[in-house]
């Protein structure tokens, strides 16, 4: 495209002059000037020619800065979390004091399946430290691997003798249940939208908005999701604002609208800035 400029450089002024001027060729001084103007019809065309080259490196030159830069953020992990955090922290002013004091948060991301629908519903209405302790109890129970089948095979006493109350050992039950009779897969859950994420794992007794969501985070990474109803993260925007109440679910939601389309990684640092201060004693 840009080769073709050649063809209209203007010629140089004094070549029609010499062709409507014949009286010049009587003069032995003027025979020696054609040896000098080839020359000066070859300066445009070198000085083009360089254009060229130029024009042709300027084209490549964005091809090769747009290409790894993403657009958009389709599933959180680890390149792009820490990318999801400093937008937020260019849109939102206290996102920004939050990473300088607190910094990214750590991945915490587990894998899709049984396992981590069953840790969601240990962590329902109690502390992570309680969750936890709970899932090793059960994981000694199961032999080593908490599978769907593992768990049918144990007798609801020694489910309750891990630490599950009788209303998670009906949950924990009916989900491998649904799950070895082919009534429920997490196999497609990754190909689905979120709206029908939250109504299949919801269809689910025992769980809620609230486990679908973290569940979507946690083993989907799905950019833009926010538990409201999460205690941690209640705590963590109360942190964020220095506020002296703390927000119900219905505020939090309403706040989190500003945050689309990377709700989750605005979760995620709130709950961050949450267990950062309560390891560090600020209140």
């Amino acid at each position: 495209m840009y080769g073709r400029a050649i063809s209209t450089e203007p010629k140089d002024a004094s070549q029609s002059e010499d062709k409507t001027q014949p009286e010049n060729k009587t003069q032995p001084e003027d025979k020696t000037q054609p040896k000098t103007k080839p020359n000066q019809k070859t300066k445009p065309n070198q000085k083009t020619k360089s254009n060229q080259k130029t024009k042709s490196n300027q084209k490549t030159k964005p091809n090769q800065k747009t290409k790894p830069v993403p657009t958009e953020i389709r599933r959180l992990d680890a390149k792009s979390l820490p990318l999801a955090c400093k937008r937020l922290a260019r849109q939102e002013p206290k996102f920004r004091a939050l990473l300088q004091e607190a910094g990214t948060p750590p991945l915490r991301f587990t894998r899709p399946g049984f396992t981590t629908l069953t840790r969601i519903i240990l962590g329902q209405q109690v502390s992570r430290a309680a969750a936890r302790s709970v899932y090793l109890r059960l994981e000694e129970q199961a032999g080593g691997a908490i599978t769907p089948e593992a768990i049918l095979r144990l007798s609801e006493s020694k489910l309750r003798a891990a630490g599950l109350s009788r209303q998670k050992t009906t949950y924990i039950t009916g989900l491998a249940e649904a799950m070895t009779s082919g009534r429920f897969s997490h196999r497609g859950l990754a190909r689905k939208s979120d709206e029908e994420v939250i109504a299949e794992i919801t269809a689910l007794k025992g769980f809620g908005a609230w486990s679908a969501e973290n569940y979507m985070i946690f083993a989907l990474g799905r950019p833009d999701v926010m538990p409201a109803a999460d205690l941690g993260i209640m705590i963590g925007l109360q942190e964020l604002d220095n506020a002296r109440r703390r927000p119900d679910e219905k505020t939090l939601r309403r706040r989190a609208e500003a945050w689309r389309p990377l709700r989750s990684a605005a979760a995620l640092m709130l709950w961050h800035l949450r267990d950062y201060r309560q390891r560090n004693s600020i209140a």
